[in-house]
């Protein structure tokens, strides 16, 4: 009995994981990509050429996005942070250093600059593939700056 308990626990993880997968997939460390051809880009270009800005809020990811500028997480943004420890330094014009780093050796570490006005979300589409507080799917965890309208800036 025990056995077919673990065997269905890692084909749900490992279904989890090729979703995650098949849902993301990333061109550039600055944007999602998702299958559908979506992104979070900090812009887009329009038929004329011009750069158009997107909203946050605006896109599908807004639903996966939780707050990590701030001192404090709610339950929701550390169960998202599952794999990953946050380090954030505060300087003395506001600027917050905050740097994001995997537990797992075979992600990288990501830092961003979050100037004062601006805020730092951490995207994860699928927590159903961090069971335990690791991380085992590579390809859904970013981090996007949006500027003070909401606007994605990186």
């Amino acid at each position: 009995m025990t056995n077919k308990i673990l065997i269905s626990i890692l084909i749900v993880v490992v279904i989890a994981g090729i979703g995650g997968y098949l849902l993301f997939t990333s061109s550039s460390p600055n944007s999602l990509q998702v299958a559908d051809n979506s992104s979070l880009n900090p812009s887009s270009s329009s038929s004329s050429g011009q750069a158009q800005k997107t909203k946050l809020a605006d896109t599908r990811y807004a639903q996966y996005a939780f707050l990590i500028s701030t001192d404090k997480y709610d339950s929701a943004t550390q169960a998202a942070l599952a794999g990953f420890t946050v380090d954030r330094k505060v300087l003395a014009d506001g600027t917050q250093q905050i740097t994001l780093n995997a537990q797992n050796p075979e992600y990288q570490t990501q830092s961003y600059t979050v100037k004062p006005g601006q805020k730092l979300y951490f995207i994860e589409t699928s927590m159903g593939d961090d069971p335990g507080g690791q991380e085992f799917n590579l390809g859904d965890d970013r981090a996007v700056i949006v500027d003070s309208d909401g606007y994605i800036v990186q």
